[in-house]
């Protein structure tokens, strides 16, 4: 659309005008966008800075979209938003680390504000009333079998277990639009969970059993009885 953030907005709102309105289109891609917008689907805007971030907030007022941040990096830009308002779906963050894998530290740049931290974030939308609408993701895929560990990090912020747990679960479901079917134990849903050894997010807390609609598919047990001692 652009190369510049300005632009961007000018172009979006380009594209959200005549799809929320009742004219005629022959833009097959705007009848697509026409759906999105009248069927009031959540639109996932990926803003990063408090001028995206601000820039997605007032698109949104605009065109009265239903909405969700991805990959935000300013805490003070999330504080400043009302996440009672029904049209703020919530937020998906990804980690600025990945586990196992050494970095060099960034460079700091004069005048630039270094982006906060996976759980300031998450402490900052919790103090701003929105810990019901923070969700988590891995920075790649690969690094989903890490996402329990990644989610522990989150204990630096302040969140509770409980909290850091929806995260993973209720969550992430109602962001989706699947929390009829899955994120929590209910009647009617899907039996899906896991067992595990001690408390979430605890050292040394390892996976025992998982199951799918139900039935076990996974136990550490059947791996054998073999006892496997490492030492240097």
């Amino acid at each position: 659309l652009a190369t510049s953030l300005a632009q961007a907005i000018v172009g979006l709102e380009e594209l959200f005008g005549p799809a929320g309105s009742e004219q005629e289109l022959d833009d097959l891609a705007l009848e697509v966008l026409r759906e999105l917008v009248q069927g009031k689907a959540t639109v996932r805007f990926t803003a990063q800075n408090a001028a995206e971030i601000q820039a997605v907030k007032r698109l949104a007022d605009t065109f009265q979209l239903r909405w969700m941040l991805v990959d935000p990096e300013d805490k003070e830009a999330l504080t400043s938003i009302d996440w009672k308002k029904e049209l703020a779906a919530g937020v998906i963050l990804s980690p600025d680390f990945r586990p196992g894998q050494l970095t060099n530290p960034s460079i700091p740049i004069p005048g630039r504000k270094d982006p906060s931290r996976l759980w300031e974030l998450a402490a900052a939308l919790v103090e701003a009333g929105a810990a019901d609408k923070i969700a988590l993701r891995p920075a790649v895929d690969a690094d989903l079998r890490h996402l329990m560990f990644v989610a522990a990090t989150l204990k630096r912020g302040g969140l509770s277990a409980e909290q850091i747990l929806k995260t993973l679960t209720s969550n992430a479901a109602s962001l989706l639009g699947i929390a009829d079917r899955v994120g929590s134990l209910a009647v009617g849903h899907d039996a899906d969970f896991v067992v595990l050894s001690g408390e979430p997010f605890a050292s040394g807390t390892r996976v025992v059993e998982t199951y799918i609609d139900g039935k076990q598919v996974f136990s550490s047990a059947s791996a054998g009885s073999a006892v496997v001692i490492e030492a240097a």
